[in-house]
């Protein structure tokens, strides 16, 4: 399709999935993060919210419809919003993205791309491509231009209205379309509280039930080694105390769930949940062997049920796990990373009455300290069911989107290196590094990978 000219030639820098361009923009696609690189001479604006946020009654997800701008500069505002440039998976989806946002002379960014591997399309979202609704010719790299982003053309192009055309990363100025999907409805059904722990210990629910930290606890990495987003427990004087009744333990269905991560397996008897007062209910990490577990009680005196103990016993120092507790009614389920671990039906729970609160990393009376890190703990005032678990398990092991920055390093014009400045993107292993089109003497580029993201790239 007729484009036009870029306005030089472009040299690049591919380390993996990462594409440092000679040009104004680099991009980086995975796993759901966009790492833009701007050259400090072309400061970007990003662009506007046009519409929006406007709900698709077909799958929930909402949408925003952008000012025009690059497909990079797209992308980069879609990510800060929570979301992606639009995946569009069948017929019925593209005729509702059509007839909502498109109209005479606007044609649309989507999500569609070959900046990773050339002539291979992805969805930026990561999710599958399964449906495609090119043009006549299109993908063509057409006047032999890289033309990696994909948009759809305006109405006014009467043999071509709504079809996708393929466009090279230059001064073209489309609408962007956002896709932001909501978190799974079951996923709120009946959460009580919520410790995201992003900076501090605070209930994101709503409902006011926030913690105070006491003690030796910091902020530190989560699971994806993003900086402030989990809490580091000392294993002496570290506690987080939620005073404020939550649940009742005698209710017929509860939930408890989160992350923790040890930093000693074996340290015996270290409190990950105990309830105020501490005869109500436990989750305990309890070496010998190596396992997690449960008490559970009246909350009136003293222990009632012996300790209950998960089958799992390989644990190991400085790994994540997701452990989840559910009551139904008299049956007592432990999951772990989404998998049932052990059950137990404890018929005198069905007169247990208490109204809770609780205290994450140590024993109410300062004792049986935490040893490692916490994150992400909720509590629903029902029981999820074994597929909801798994569900949640599933949600919280994917790293959020979220964007990057990065300072270019420039020599005689070229792009030869970048330090970032946030990673979040797993990886099995490292990228491998190519130089395309010259790169100008002796240029390099080198990933420093850094719990599973890259955390900087060097010449």
């Amino acid at each position: 399709m007729t484009t036009p000219a870029l306005p030089h030639s472009r040299t690049r820098v591919r380390l993996g999935n990462l594409t440092i361009c000679r040009d104004v923009f680099a991009l980086f696609i995975a796993a759901g993060l966009l790492l833009l690189f701007t050259l400090p001479a072309a400061a970007q604006v990003q662009p506007e919210i046009l519409a929006g946020p406007i709900i698709n009654p077909a799958n929930g997800h909402s949408y925003y419809l952008l000012t025009q701008d690059s497909w990079p500069n797209s992308e980069n505002r879609a990510v800060a919003l929570g979301g992606h440039l639009v995946t569009i998976n069948n017929q019925a989806e593209q005729d509702w993205i059509y007839s909502t946002f498109a109209d005479t002379d606007r044609s649309l960014w989507i999500g569609l791309n070959d900046a990773i591997s050339e002539g291979n399309f992805q969805w930026v979202s990561g999710q599958p491509l399964d449906y495609t609704h090119w043009a006549q010719n299109a993908p063509d790299n057409y006047g032999g231009l890289d033309e990696d982003f994909v948009q759809t053309f305006p109405s006014k192009n009467l043999w071509n209205t709504g079809f996708w055309n393929d466009l090279p990363l230059g001064p073209e100025r489309c609408w962007g379309v956002v896709e932001v999907e909501s978190e799974p409805e079951f996923l709120r059904d009946g959460l009580v509280a919520y410790y995201p722990f992003n900076g501090n210990a605070n209930d994101e629910t709503g409902n006011g039930k926030n913690g105070q930290i006491i003690g030796n606890v910091t902020q530190a990495e989560d699971r994806f080694g993003r900086q402030s987003s989990a809490y580091q427990f000392a294993g002496v004087n570290s506690t987080i105390n939620v005073t404020q009744p939550v649940f009742n333990i005698g209710k017929a269905g509860y939930t408890i769930s989160g992350w923790f991560c040890t930093d000693d397996v074996n340290m015996e008897n270290q409190s990950i949940l105990y309830c105020v007062p501490d005869s109500g209910l436990s989750l305990m990490y309890h070496y010998g062997p190596p396992q997690v577990g449960y008490y559970a009680g009246p909350a009136t005196g003293n222990w009632t049920e012996p300790f209950r103990r998960g089958a799992k016993t390989d644990y190991s120092n400085q790994t994540w796990y997701h452990l989840t507790l559910t009551k139904n009614g008299t049956v007592f389920t432990l999951y772990s990373n989404g998998q049932v671990d052990t059950q137990q039906i404890i018929s005198v729970a069905s007169g247990y009455n208490y109204e809770v609160g609780y205290r994450l990393g140590s024993h109410p009376e300062g004792t049986h300290f935490f040893k490692g890190r916490l994150d992400d703990f909720r509590i629903y005032n029902r029981a999820l069911s074994e597929e909801e678990v798994k569900g949640l398990y599933d949600y919280e092991s994917k790293p959020a989107s979220g964007t990057a920055t990065a300072t270019p390093q420039v020599v005689n014009g070229f792009v030869v290196g970048a330090t970032v400045t946030y990673g979040g993107v797993d990886y099995i292993e490292a990228p491998n590094i190519t130089i395309f089109g010259g790169g100008g003497s002796g240029a390099t580029a080198t990933a420093t990978i850094s719990k599973g993201a890259v955390t900087a790239i060097t010449s």
